[in-house]
């Protein structure tokens, strides 16, 4: 796993656009390359939250199957599903 590092400015070049014009933005991971993972940046006009979510939903769909299933990612990482008190 790679080390966790401080967010740069570059970063920002990717979701910048999209919280200034208000435009949904969905992140799809599809695969890793270099023990790194590789994504799919979806976009939609403004108030069309139901076709960048769609988009994203045939992307993720396409995709090769690379991530843990639900259940497997529960039994590494049980805090993630622990509801607060």
């Amino acid at each position: 796993m790679p080390a966790w590092r401080e967010s740069e400015e570059a970063d920002y070049l990717w979701t910048l656009p999209w919280s200034l014009t208000g435009a949904p933005a969905v992140v799809v991971p599809v695969a890793t390359a270099g023990g790194l993972p590789v994504a799919v940046q979806v976009a939609g006009g403004p108030w069309q939250d139901h076709v960048a979510l769609a988009a994203a939903r045939c992307v993720e769909a396409s995709a090769p199957r690379t991530t843990a299933p639900i259940d497997r990612l529960r039994a590494i990482c049980p805090a993630l599903f622990r509801l607060p008190p």
